[in-house]
């Protein structure tokens, strides 16, 4: 029951979804934590961050556009910050605020889990903040790297921070694919990059959590090609935010059962 005790956690973006509310506070519930979730729309990121410290809000998601932006108002970054120079996840402790990138750890994570060091180059689809984290945790595992870009200034400013090759679409081998445009959010959205460049790929990552199978991963299954849904990616960083907002510690299997209940009821 909530109540005058209660710590509250939120997250802000400028297109806020259900999905973190729902499975942050089906664990919560499954946990039985005096802890509650709630996502917010927002176009004043300084306003919410000063939100935040006043009304002692324990806990922020941090979607897009503010991920690189929120930076500025942390007084502590964690390693992942500071490498990706991207935040996803802010904890406020006794009115300071302390950033974390849970993206880039549950893509390193996954990274790991896959071997992708065994492959010999990758393809980085998008410039936002999520783009940064997947760039630079696939550093960690693959020199040679592809960047595929609308956004030019954005893409520019990501190749000035990383070893990444800016590419038109026109090459067609790649190792490793990660989707990190909204391209895929929709069971009806196109495809991020040309078919010749999927139908090459050894493994996909795709990070928009759809919960119908969208063109992508259809092509994938065609394909035999190994698919990694942004669902999976989503799951391991609630997880880790989980972590940061409550310091307690839960199995990941939680969470999947979390989604399972999530996914039945969007149905």
């Amino acid at each position: 029951m909530i109540n005058k005790d209660t710590s509250v956690c939120i997250s802000l973006s400028s297109r806020p979804s259900n999905f973190g509310t729902f499975i942050h506070n089906y664990v919560f519930e499954e946990l039985d934590l005096n802890f509650i979730y709630k996502a917010f729309s927002s176009d004043n990121l300084a306003g919410s961050i000063e939100a935040i410290k006043n009304l002692n809000i324990r806990g922020c998601g941090i979607s897009m556009p503010f991920k690189e932006e929120v930076i500025s108002y942390l007084d502590h970054q964690d390693e992942n910050v500071k490498l990706s120079g991207s935040c996803n996840t802010l904890l406020n402790h006794k009115n300071e605020i302390y950033g974390f990138n849970t993206d880039f750890y549950a893509l390193n994570k996954l990274f790991e889990q896959y071997n992708v060091a065994s492959f010999k180059n990758g393809l980085i689809i998008g410039s936002g903040g999520v783009a940064k984290s997947a760039a630079h945790a696939l550093l960690k595992h693959i020199d040679e790297i592809y960047l595929l870009a609308r956004n030019k200034n954005s893409a520019l400013k990501l190749i000035g921070e990383t070893n990444l090759i800016h590419k038109n679409d026109n090459f067609s081998s790649v190792d490793v694919i990660i989707n990190c445009t909204p391209l895929g959010m929709s069971s009806d959205d196109d495809l991020p990059c040309k078919l010749s460049i999927i139908n090459n790929a050894k493994i996909i990552f795709d990070l928009p959590i759809c919960n119908k199978a969208n063109k992508l991963k259809l092509k994938a299954q065609e394909k035999n090609i190994q698919y990694i849904s942004g669902s999976k990616i989503s799951l391991i960083q609630a997880h880790k935010q989980f972590e940061i907002y409550t310091s307690e510690v839960c199995d990941l299997s939680i969470y999947e059962k979390a989604f399972k209940a999530f996914k039945a009821q969007s149905l």
